[in-house]
């Protein structure tokens, strides 16, 4: 959108009285000069000057997005600056998980060098737009997102199941609990999205 700019200068008369000179400006010409500046201060201030500059990301974030969550993103490298520290690889993988005091509950799951997923469990206090966090009742998962794909759990007996998002990468993975409740979410790419035990 364009914003006009007018100039409201009001013109300062200038007035000779013959026989007589003063180097004072006359108190009324000032005035008028000084409202004119007022004027032109006021119209030409950027709406943009106004609004706040945009959140970035941080470890108390309290949303999940497919692009990342608590100050990571997908595909990019843990940052120096956001208090996430690596607990070792496995033996013959470069694969490692990174945890933060300031984010409890949170795991991020690093190959390659860069963020693979995500994942929020138990002491999370975080959510989606949709409302879902840990704690929420599988159906409530299932009504906000009706088209995932439900797959057994791999250790746990029904009602625990995985709902996982298809498409393509990133994506979400919920992991419902015996108790039919949200365990964990997970935001991340193939293979690694499907992982159960840590790195593998």
């Amino acid at each position: 959108m364009r914003f006009a700019t007018p100039l409201l200068l009001a013109p300062l008369a200038l007035v000779a009285l013959s026989g007589c000179s003063s180097d004072a400006p006359d108190a009324a010409q000032e005035a008028t000069a000084d409202d004119a500046r007022r004027e032109v201060a006021a119209t030409d201030r950027s709406p943009a000057s106004d609004m706040p500059p945009p959140k970035t990301a941080s470890s108390g974030d309290s949303l999940i997005r497919l692009s990342g969550a608590a100050g990571l993103a997908v595909g990019e490298p843990v940052p120096s600056t956001s208090g996430f520290t690596s607990s070792g690889s496995a033996p013959g993988s470069d694969c490692r998980l990174y945890t933060s005091p300031a984010a409890p509950g949170v795991t991020a799951l690093v190959e390659s060098g860069t963020v693979k997923r995500i994942t929020r469990s138990e002491g999370a206090n975080q959510a989606l737009d949709e409302e879902i966090s840990v704690g929420s009742t599988a159906a409530q998962a299932k009504a906000a997102f009706p088209g995932f794909v439900e797959t057994p759990h791999k250790y746990a007996p029904s009602p625990a199941a995985y709902l996982t998002q298809p498409g393509e990468d990133p994506r979400l993975r919920f992991e419902i609990g015996e108790d039919g409740r949200v365990a964990a979410i997970h935001v991340g790419v193939m293979p690694q999205l499907a992982y159960v035990e840590g790195c593998s």
